[in-house]
């Protein structure tokens, strides 16, 4: 979460996997099927509430739209998901690809998918993964409080199923890697959310800056103190994990 607040295009996403495949000793490429889970878990959730926000809040015609495409490749993700868990394994092999340039191309695709499967089928649905998918719910809803909490201390005096909309809709737009951190995304939505509920652009504005730097401040600060607790370099760590992800 920390190198995704310093650096572009979700760069953490890559470096947690080094990291977690360093700390368990094992291959990156057997962590990725647990954050495709946890990915899947918070899309669901978050798909679910932004379904229901589009239900009792007029939304723009580009966020109901943005909100139908998501809702889509969630469901698909899930359906894919269920497929993978509940398919047996002698039915997941597939003959070798012929010999050939874009056939080993091919064929590595097609074994990392294989290795990718067979790691969230061995996941499944247990009371574990349930638990998983409960504390990422958790996760939004801490989110959404910590969101009305800033509301009030600014003196914006609404509701706290209008800050958890807010949330929703600020998430949404920020679905697409962007930016360190969202800078301009993260405040834009915060301001077009605000502004479905009445709040002037004159309000939402400044709200939107003292809310950002409410929620990442406490990251940069935990997640500086976490690299240099385990003596690591950022740099060196991201040279190291962009290095794993080319090999892998």
């Amino acid at each position: 979460m920390f190198a995704n607040e310093i650096l572009p295009l979700r760069t953490g996403e890559i470096i947690r996997a080094y990291a977690l495949s360093r700390s368990l000793r094992v291959s990156v490429s057997s962590i990725v099927p647990s954050i495709l889970v946890e990915r899947l878990f918070d899309g669901t959730w978050l798909g679910i509430g932004v379904s229901v926000t589009a239900l009792l809040v007029p939304l723009p015609v580009a966020l109901r739209q943005a909100a139908d495409i998501f809702a889509g490749t969630i469901l698909i993700a899930t359906s894919a998901f269920a497929v993978m868990v509940f398919r047996s394994s002698a039915s997941a092999s597939t003959p070798p690809a012929p010999p050939g340039t874009f056939s080993t191309w091919l064929g590595a695709a097609r074994n990392a998918g294989q290795e990718a499967a067979a790691g969230i089928r061995q996941i499944g649905l247990t009371r574990t993964t349930l638990g998983a998918a409960g504390v990422s719910l958790l996760f939004l809803v801490s989110q959404a409080l910590a969101f009305w909490l800033v509301m009030r201390a600014c003196g914006l005096n609404l509701s706290p199923w209008v800050a958890a909309a807010v949330l929703l809709i600020v998430h949404l737009g920020n679905v697409l890697p962007s930016a360190p951190a969202n800078v301009g995304t993260f405040q834009m939505f915060t301001v077009v959310g605000l502004g479905i509920f009445g709040v002037e652009r004159a309000v939402a504005t400044p709200f939107s800056m003292v809310l950002f730097l409410v929620l990442t401040i406490p990251l940069w600060a935990l997640g500086g103190m976490a690299v240099a607790r385990r003596g690591l370099s950022l740099r060196a760590l991201r040279s190291a994990a962009e290095a794993e992800s080319a090999l892998s």
